[in-house]
């Protein structure tokens, strides 16, 4: 592809523009600059416009600094960067998050732009005193002079609140912090109907572990139609949710047909994504409604569920959603859940012969499973061998495998596997019952003395032709002692062993190649 004007360094463009641009031309005249002397850059730079992002939500890489130079130098060249400047789009800050949906509420033309967010702000450290009160009563009186009528009642389409006098930006705003999350959920209702666009999206709205989220009682969740977006990570709470919290996430309702990979994390209930006919945002009319039509994300190919509060009744609602071609499935349980949560917070209403059996409608399209148990079991679950090894045994394609059972035990009782935190009746070569003959790669984290018992195991199955396909074991932790060991087995049958071992308060990789 021929590089294009944006190509070149910023002091090349500034020598251009000097020459050849009105504007800059009688900015350089302004400031005493003659034909054929330097000009002062700094000069060039006379603050930010009116309607600019700040500098944090830019990125580190060098052609946004450009361009976000560019958009603060020349005005003519602003015209060509500045779109192409809110293509991607991240912030860390509150009062970036509050410029970019006023620019884009003063400037319709770039919110088709924005193909890319990257919100993660925090709901502590901002709000101390007086002084900040007054900045955050200031950003929601500029947000109000762009909501006019006719586009407040657009967004009433799309977000919880009614036509009323004043947004809630301002309703909200208290000499405390107490209403600092609602604020920052009250911005989210209002970007996601300005991006249509946005392909990619990453939200991380955390509110501060002190502080109670006001949920306020609305009529039906609000929807959103996002028909470009492909990929979208999900974070609306902290990872250590505090003791007092016991009420359930508030989400919005999504329309995504194009979404292939969706990663959520730390949510009480599952995400729900509705079908949409193109034209309209439709309204969630029965607010008793438990579940999407059907396959609403029918190209969804990557789902991860990471510290939610995940039951059957999750597992069906989430994956009901699915359509057939899910290729990769990550659920790491309950291990960033606080351990003085409420107990109805706690995933220890899920096994995994209940995630293998819910996952059987993909047995034939799932390469990637990874399964994280580590210490999601507050206490024993009996689940029957016979079950586990018929469900392992019909994914007949699956190529990685992941198992991290760091806290769990399992004993064979009376035909039973028993799954526990007690690591002293262990038999884990019953592990290598349950792969299918299809696996390539596969990790095993456990209690180290019963996961090299197992590893010796599939290390002489492998040699003996079982398990053709295996070209890769790896175990995250365990003593060095055990590497040449395992690594002189594994090499036997032509596969790649990589230990990581924890040293000093460290985790070093030693790998043995064959």
């Amino acid at each position: 592809m021929a590089k294009g004007l944006l190509d070149l360094p910023f002091e090349i463009l500034t020598q251009i523009c000097q020459s050849w641009c009105l504007h800059c031309t009688g900015l350089n005249a302004s400031h005493g600059t003659a034909q054929g002397r330097s000009v002062d850059l700094e000069s060039w730079n006379t603050g930010p416009l009116a309607a600019e992002l700040g500098q944090d939500q830019v990125g580190d890489d060098g052609e946004q600094a450009t361009l976000a130079r560019l958009c603060r130098t020349c005005r003519h060249l602003k015209a060509v960067a500045q779109p192409i400047l809110y293509h991607d789009f991240v912030t860390r800050k509150h009062e970036d998050l509050f410029n970019l949906v006023r620019t884009l509420l003063q400037r319709a033309d770039l919110c088709p732009q924005v193909q890319r967010l990257a919100i993660s702000t925090s709901g502590s450290g901002w709000v101390y005193g007086k002084e900040d009160v007054e900045r955050f009563q200031h950003h929601a009186r500029n947000l109000d002079l762009f909501l006019s009528p006719g586009l407040s009642t657009l967004l009433s389409h799309t977000c919880t609140w009614t036509a009323r006098e004043h947004s809630p930006l301002r309703q909200l705003w208290s000499t405390t912090t107490s209403s600092e999350p609602a604020v920052l959920q009250e911005l989210l209702l209002l970007l996601l109907p300005l991006v249509p666009h946005v392909k990619e999206a990453y939200i991380q709205l955390l509110p501060s572990t002190q502080q109670a989220v006001d949920y306020r009682d609305t009529e039906a969740q609000a929807v959103f139609q996002l028909p470009e977006l492909r990929e979208l990570s999900f974070r609306p709470r902290p990872a250590t949710t505090p003791t007092w919290f016991s009420r359930p996430d508030v989400l919005p309702i999504l329309i995504c047909p194009k979404l292939r990979y969706l990663d959520i994390r730390f949510c009480t209930e599952a995400l729900k994504f509705r079908l949409g006919n193109g034209d309209t945002v439709q309204r969630h009319e029965d607010a008793g409604l438990r579940e999407a039509p059907p396959f609403s994300l029918r190209n969804l190919t990557v789902l991860r569920v990471t510290g939610c509060r995940v039951s059957k009744t999750f597992l069906e609602s989430m994956l009901g959603q699915i359509g057939p071609h899910l290729t990769t499935f990550t659920l790491v349980l309950g291990y960033l859940w606080n351990t003085q949560t409420a107990g109805d917070l706690l995933p220890d209403d899920v096994n995994p012969a209940q995630v293998l059996d819910s996952l059987l409608p993909w047995a034939q399209t799932l390469r990637t499973i990874r399964l994280d148990l580590s210490k999601a079991m507050p206490r024993a679950v009996k689940l029957r061998k016979d079950d586990l090894i018929t469900s392992f045994s019909q994914f007949s394609r699956l190529n990685k495998l992941e198992l991290d059972l760091s806290c769990v035990y399992i004993a064979q009782l009376d035909g039973l596997l028993m799954f526990g935190v007690d690591t002293a009746q262990a038999d884990w070569d019953l592990l290598l019952n349950l792969l299918p003959d299809s696996i390539r790669e596969f990790v095993l984290n456990g209690p180290t003395h019963r996961v090299y018992d197992a590893l010796e195991e599939l290390s002489d199955r492998a040699a003996s032709g079982s398990f053709k396909d295996l070209v890769e074991v790896r175990c995250d932790d365990g003593p060095v002692a055990h590497l040449e060991h395992l690594r002189d087995r594994f090499g036997i049958a032509g596969v790649s062993f990589s230990l990581r071992v924890p040293k000093y308060g460290f985790r070093h990789k030693f790998t043995g190649m064959f």
